[in-house]
């Protein structure tokens, strides 16, 4: 059910971005959307509590690194914001890559 509900308020949030009067409501589903689905990945993993610490950590950091560049990069330049949030995602999938192979 976490997982239905964070797909539903995610595709919620990508309809209401669609027109600037229903924007503010868009952008609210999309963040509970993604924070319900997180929520839900990592209750459904079942860690135990060291590694569920150091995810919680990673998590927090990964967070910290977005925030940066959200906040460095100006809302007019979006091809530079985009290009700088599939960086990160790059990142992430190679630390993710070397931890599993490590």
């Amino acid at each position: 059910m976490g997982y239905l509900s964070a797909s539903l308020c995610c595709i919620g949030g990508i309809t209401g971005l669609a027109s600037q009067s229903t924007a503010r409501i868009g952008n609210a589903l999309g963040l509970i959307g993604v924070s319900t689905g997180v929520a839900t990945a990592l209750a459904s993993l079942n860690f135990d509590a060291p590694l569920f610490i150091q995810a919680l950590g990673l998590l927090g950091l990964g967070g910290a690194a977005g925030l940066v560049l959200g906040k460095r990069v100006a809302v007019t330049e979006l091809p530079q914001t985009v290009a700088a949030f599939h960086a990160l995602v790059g990142l992430a999938a190679v630390t993710t890559s070397l931890a599993s192979y490590w």
